[in-house]
């Protein structure tokens, strides 16, 4: 067969440009680069400043939420916002953002274009803790009751917000519903919020008597009495002598998985337990009638060792959290059976391995990604002072070498945060991260001049730049 043939130097010139494209272009995407065209440099602050006066300033502010619609693809911040001056010093604020991190100034109907602080028609105060979309577009999130400048929750709520912004009225009382079966549970320990195939909402919350318990809500958000013990399930590790609840997930047939730490006399221990979608247990789960109490790390009795799972589609499901290695704070991937019953000893870190991520990590979201690896995200802890982190492994649960491929331990990341014109104290934090086209959006908040935080986004990009890693649009 006749070959054409080209001169050396125009192949030579073509394989130079190839690569000056490939490996130097300035627009060539990097799996763990904060992306530049994101807000500025990858940061998006927002201090809710004038939205609810013109000229009105904000104590502080703080992205607990961050959600992609499902209809529109724009990304809505929801944040807890403090101001001691106001009648109810702790608002909910409601950021709404299209992909490239700018305001929708087609939102609000406040005095910033994109912003909203709602008004909820009870004397008493939220203080907003967890979010999720429905698939219609309607926000739900969860926040705890404050009345009369009291430190503790007097009750929590579940509310919902329309399209528009505004609270829902079709949704329980005037767009929320009170969770009495769970009023005593302490405020430190986030809710969880999921919904399974029929529209139900499920909230889970520590109550006052140690122990998290599980309830559910019909579509329009009334208790389901039906459901468990009077529309309650209760997440008690046998043995332990108290328990937090880390994270919920429900799978396509109703049953509800639980994942959290388990307090025992010399240890806490991990946690997965199983119910059924009547809400009683899964005695055919795990090894232990419904239960899989799995000890990770060194003896540690410490607190709860905060984590995130993520429920794949065989399901099995893939646990993140905090244990102790040889007197180091390190991380856990674990992947347990879809039965519950036994542990892939070949995936991630199993029970014997561990990923070093510095002093007092919180792993408080984990997803699957497109590719079948999995993004983890949270912040570091020490002595007050934090800063974002991020984990991404592949599917086998090994660190994705392509993530921050040139940090100092690729296939994680520690996020620099400087909001401020002096010295930065390290007072930042992640506590909630989204996918939105090819990239990871976190929300939390940075330390600013003037304010006690400033509620931030942070985008990082997930393409590889290389090869097609099946992030691909």
């Amino acid at each position: 067969m006749h070959r054409p043939s080209f001169p050396v130097a125009a192949v030579l010139a073509l394989m130079a440009l190839i690569a000056l494209v490939t490996f130097s272009s300035p627009a060539e995407a990097v799996r763990g680069r904060l992306e530049a065209s994101f807000g500025k440099d990858g940061f998006v602050y927002e201090s809710f400043n004038h939205e609810f006066d013109p000229g009105y300033l904000t104590d502080s502010s703080f992205g607990i939420a961050i959600e992609r619609n499902p209809i529109t693809g724009k990304l809505m911040m929801v944040a807890s916002v403090t101001d001691s001056d106001l009648a109810k010093p702790i608002q909910i604020g409601l950021a709404r953002y299209h992909p490239d991190g700018t305001l929708d100034e087609s939102f609000g109907s406040g005095n910033v274009a994109g912003l909203r602080l709602l008004d909820w028609q009870d004397p008493r105060t939220l203080s907003v803790d967890n979010a999720l979309f429905q698939p219609d577009g309607k926000l739900l999130f969860t926040a705890f009751v404050y009345e009369g400048g009291g430190l503790n929750p007097v009750d929590r709520v579940v509310c919902r917000v329309a399209v528009a912004g505004n609270l829902d009225p079709g949704f329980g009382t005037d767009g929320c519903t009170l969770l009495q079966p769970l009023i005593d549970g302490p405020h430190y320990f986030t809710n969880q919020l999921a919904l399974d195939a029929s529209g139900r909402i499920y909230f889970g919350g520590r109550r006052s008597d140690g122990y998290p318990a599980v309830l559910r809500l019909d579509a329009d958000g009334d208790i389901d009495i039906d459901f468990g013990l009077n529309g309650l399930f209760y997440a008690w590790p046998q043995g332990a002598t108290g328990a937090l609840l880390d994270d919920i997930a429900i799978r396509p047939d109703g049953r509800i998985l639980l994942f959290g730490s388990g307090f025992y006399n010399d240890r806490t221990r991990w946690f997965v337990m199983e119910a059924t979608s009547d809400g009683d247990v899964n005695a055919s789960f795990g090894p232990n009638d419904g239960i899989h109490v799995i000890t990770y790390g060194d003896p540690d009795p410490g607190s709860g060792q905060v984590g995130a799972m993520s429920l794949l589609d065989d399901g099995r499901v893939a646990l993140f959290g905090r244990g102790r290695m040889g007197g180091n704070d390190v991380v856990g991937a674990i992947m347990l059976s879809a039965d519950g019953k036994t542990i892939d000893p070949t995936w991630g870190t199993a029970l014997l391995g561990s990923i070093p991520m510095g002093p007092g990590p919180h792993i408080l979201k984990a997803m699957q990604l497109p590719d079948g690896g999995f993004a983890v995200s949270g912040y570091t802890s020490d002595n007050g002072e934090g800063d974002p982190l991020m984990i991404v492994v592949d599917a086998l649960g090994m660190l994705d070498l392509r993530f921050n491929r040139d940090g100092i331990q690729p296939g994680t990341m520690i996020i620099p945060v400087d909001a401020t014109s002096g010295m930065d104290t390290g007072k930042d934090y992640a506590v909630d991260m989204a996918w939105s086209e090819g990239r990871l959006i976190l929300a939390g908040q940075a330390e600013h001049d003037g304010l006690g935080g400033v509620a931030m986004l942070v985008s990082v990009e997930m393409h590889d730049g290389l090869f097609k890693d099946g992030l691909e649009d």
